[in-house]
């Protein structure tokens, strides 16, 4: 019926009346009105604006004549929702800046509002006046909208605890603490029937009544529990997609991406969280390591592209490139980058200013690799290019029999090994021809391959249809020289191999929830050595492990990343 530009928003709208309330990244709240009368382009459908001192990217509520929001300067605002005038703010004494969305959606009823925060604090407001009444620290950031009845204020964390604060004569008493889970719960609580309602982001879904006694839990996905206590997806397509991001380990640290926007950095030996930064958009690709710096894409929200501190996780710089898959690649002071709109380029790395970009005909989802002067980037276009890393200059490309998606060209003294849907090729780096390629019919190499003493370790899958379920998945070790096959075994599929100091081949698997260690020669009949395998709670789509201080690190569709000796 109409549309109006206000610019980036990732705040839903909130319609009260005849009016819709939204905000933007610019930190200007709009109120609109709904009637039809005015055209696209028309101002006077903005009944009002106010801006903030930050990015406004929560949505809003509101109560009565009031409308209540916070922004990641960290103000709290208390506004006229008729005319947009202030009436009252409040500034968070040390706002987390690693957070896309400083504050959770408030809620707010009879006269008070509360509202939930990524610096662990949960405050409560008097609506008129602005007073705080009081503010409880929780053990973690709270994503989620609060709510409260009776005098008992409810909310969670993302460590997956559930609060019951009682608060009353000026004094705030814990009524329960809970644990029902231990995935983050980002998701607004619901109110309603007297029990309290909440999803957390292991898909299940939690009720409480208001004494914060469990009443029922349900997988929001068709499953089962087996005989061991396992929850067994129905719905394989849909169990555990999109945990892809590929763990980087150095310095005592593993990093690791999320599809609900986060990375984090956890202590290597126990586990322990040490950081974590919120973006607006999933993380498929890995966290990259340089010089003190990690890098990474995010894509299916923002457009940023960020570097941040490896000790800290705080913001360097970011640059809007638009939506990125896979992992960059950083080489010489100089960060190389796959673009889903078809655009690959290359930023400084200590400033993120763009050196040089180039248009490809379709998507880039894999990383690039580099070797000498020369970077390479396969697209869905079905070509391989190999670019010169310091211009962008296309110095070769060559047609391959279909496009490349998330496996990723590794080179290995001058020699391309190039990862697609159908076969396997060794290219030429310098001239971009065909030395050797393998292939078996009705299966899909779609992995990246890892090099060790002359051979190619590399795997295939088999399933129903692209990003279907697959059912068989296997690696392969090949002649480096040659292409022909030495042996084979299971594993694999969309996970691929790692080599390490000792010469065993570390790998996972898309069609089952193992993780194997075969030895790299294989049995001489042809078939594979393997020396152990560990069981996981789910299969691993696109994760590839790190090998670190003689530990495995893998991220699994289970939700977890497991550390595995």
């Amino acid at each position: 019926m109409w549309d109006f530009n206000i610019g980036h928003t990732f705040s839903d709208p909130l319609l009260d009346g005849n009016h819709i309330y939204v905000a933007n990244q610019a930190g200007y709240m709009y109120a609109m009105t709904c009637r039809d009368k005015y055209g696209p382009l028309d101002a006077r459908r903005i009944s009002w604006e106010f801006r903030g001192k930050g990015p406004i990217n929560e949505k809003a509520e509101t109560d009565g004549n009031l409308i209540f929001f916070g922004d990641n300067a960290g103000y709290f605002y208390c506004l006229n929702k008729t005319t947009g005038e202030k009436k009252w703010d409040y500034k968070v004494a040390d706002p987390e800046t690693r957070s896309f969305r400083l504050f959770s959606r408030p809620y707010a009823k009879d006269g008070l509002v509360v509202v939930g925060s990524s610096d662990m604090y949960m405050y409560c407001f008097e609506q008129e006046s602005g007073k705080l009444l009081f503010k409880y620290k929780a053990d973690d950031w709270i994503r989620a909208k609060p709510v409260f009845k009776d005098g008992i204020f409810y909310f969670t964390t993302m460590k997956g605890t559930f609060y019951g604060l009682k608060y009353k004569k000026g004094k705030v008493k814990e009524v329960f603490i809970k644990n029902p889970g231990i995935h983050p719960v980002i998701a607004d609580l619901v109110l309603a029937d007297d029990k309290i309602l909440y999803n957390d982001s292991d898909l299940y879904t939690y009720v409480f009544d208001l004494k914060g006694n469990p009443l029922w839990t349900k997988s929001l996905i068709e499953s089962f529990i087996n005989d061991e206590g396992e929850r067994i997806f129905t719905d394989e397509i849909a169990g555990g997609a999109r945990y892809m991001s590929k763990p980087t380990a150095v310095d005592g640290l593993v990093y690791f991406g999320t599809p609900i926007r986060f990375v984090y950095a956890v202590d290597a030996e126990t586990g322990k969280e040490v950081w974590k930064f919120e973006a607006g958009a999933s993380l498929c690709g890995a966290p990259v390591y340089d010089n003190g710096k990690i890098y990474f894409g995010v894509h299916s929200g923002e457009d940023e592209f960020y570097c941040v501190d490896a000790k800290t996780g705080e913001i360097i710089w970011t640059q809007d490139i638009g939506w990125v898959w896979g992992s960059p690649n950083v080489s010489d002071g100089m960060v190389y980058i796959s673009g889903i709109d078809g655009n690959v380029q290359a930023l400084d790395a200590e400033t993120g200013h763009i050196i040089w970009r180039h248009r490809l005909d379709r998507s880039i989802c894999s990383e690039p690799a580099v070797e000498g002067d020369q970077v390479f980037f396969g697209s869905w276009d079905h070509y391989l290019y190999g670019m010169d890393k310091k211009t962008g200059f296309i110095n070769w490309k060559f047609h391959l029999s279909g496009g490349t998606d998330s496996g990723v060209q590794i080179v290995k003294d001058g020699k391309i090994y190039l990862p697609i849907g159908g076969p396997r090729f060794r290219v030429d780096a310098k001239t971009g021809t065909v030395d050797w390629e393998f292939f078996e019919a009705g299966t899909n190499f779609n992995v990246t391959p890892a090099y060790y003493d002359g051979n190619v370790y590399c795997s295939n899958w088999q399933g129903i249809g692209l990003g279907g379920i697959c059912t068989v998945s296997r690696l392969y070790c090949l002649d480096a020289e040659t292409g022909k096959e030495k042996w084979k075994g299971l594993g694999g599929g969309l996970s691929g191999p790692v080599i390490g100091k000792n010469g065993d081949v570390y790998i996972a698997s898309v069609s089952s929830p193992y993780f194997y260690c075969y030895d790299a020669e294989g049995n001489p009949d042809g078939t594979a050595k393997i020396k152990w395998m560990y069981k996981m709670g789910n299969k691993v789509e696109e994760s590839t492990p790190a090998l670190y201080n003689g530990k495995a690190y893998i991220m699994s569709s289970d939700g977890f990343i497991h550390a595995i000796k």
